[in-house]
């Protein structure tokens, strides 16, 4: 065998594989990214102003958040991570149920967006939920000063159950006896209403002529649905006209779909509740036929069944009344 070839200096050192040297870093670079994601983490963390970490968080994270809505293409609810440790505040919120993660001059940070959603589905009732929506809109939408639910009562009809200020409710009244305004225009003919200025608005004449005499200056209104159906609107007014920017549009949105999914899941558990409260009652009201004419769960059905129908009387109510009474409305008369 020949030995193989020998190899210059120089050729050895252009098969060699190349290693990239790390250029050293001027003022720590390092750390300030190390600090970069202590104060993503942290949040409550405290920086003194005038600082150069505080001067290296805000630059790195304004610029990672807008890197971040540049690269996604999706929604950026907060301006800059920067903007978003700011409104980290230590007071108590609406029902959130810890820390406000919430402030009224920004957009909610999506930490605090993700509280804000889970405590829509926390409360138990329906009543407490409108309640918490319209509580957590007015710290939720930047320039938010008084928020309200109205909900499809029939094909004509919106009924205000729950707002935050008496405004909401007087507003609503006026629409309804005028059959004009924002929140009848949300429902019937679109999902998504604004009015910038309501003392230069012509869309609803007579609405705008009396809703003038009300601290509002400005409006937006969100139909509330889901892909089954329309529950019904929430509507959000500001003091002073212009006070809705861009960010509230996008916000809003966002904070209507969640609320009409917690609306809906919670009718939808009430009326599983209902309904488990009826079929134990019409169980119970067939154990009493059952017992009393000595027949079969099928012929006490079937007689609970016929006596609805001939008594013109829901069979639910029927049942309740037996179970109550202990009458027997199904028995033949002497």
């Amino acid at each position: 065998m020949h030995p193989p070839p020998a190899v210059s200096r120089t050729a050895s050192r252009a098969l060699r594989p190349r290693t990239r040297r790390r250029a050293p870093t001027r003022g720590g670079g390092r750390r300030k990214v190390q600090s970069l994601t202590q104060a993503r983490s942290a949040g409550n963390t405290r920086i003194p102003a005038g600082s150069s970490t505080a001067k290296n968080r805000s630059h790195l994270d304004s610029h990672t958040a807008k890197s971040f809505g540049h690269r996604t293409g999706r929604l950026v609810l907060c301006a800059d991570f920067a903007t978003a440790g700011a409104t980290r505040v230590g007071a108590r919120n609406n029902g959130t149920g810890g820390r406000a993660m919430l402030n009224r001059d920004h957009s909610p940070s999506p930490e605090g967006f993700a509280e804000v959603v889970r405590s829509l589905f926390a409360e138990p009732d329906l009543r407490a939920t409108l309640q918490r929506i319209v509580d957590l809109a007015v710290t939720t939408v930047p320039g938010c000063d008084y928020a309200g639910v109205s909900l499809l009562e029939s094909r004509s009809s919106l009924q205000t159950p729950v707002c935050t200020h008496d405004i909401v409710r007087r507003s609503d009244e006026l629409q309804l006896r005028l059959g004009e305004g924002p929140s009848l225009d949300s429902m019937w003919k679109g999902t998504y209403v604004y009015l910038p200025d309501l003392t230069a608005s012509t869309r609803w004449p007579k609405y705008a002529a009396e809703a003038a005499k009300l601290p509002i200056g400005s409006l937006l209104s969100f139909r509330l649905f889901t892909a089954r159906e329309t529950l019904g609107v929430l509507i959000l007014y500001a003091a002073r006209p212009q006070a809705f920017k861009e960010q509230a549009h996008e916000v809003g949105v966002i904070y209507s779909a969640q609320a009409a999914s917690a609306l809906a899941a919670n009718r939808h558990i009430a009326n599983l509740n209902r309904a488990l409260d009826t079929r134990e009652t019409i169980g119970q009201a067939q154990g009493i036929l059952m017992e009393r004419h000595h027949m079969t769960a099928e012929q006490a059905w079937e007689r609970l069944r016929e006596a609805s129908q001939n008594l013109n009387v829901k069979l639910a109510e029927l049942a309740e009344k037996i179970t109550l009474t202990g009458e027997d409305p199904t028995a033949a008369p002497d």
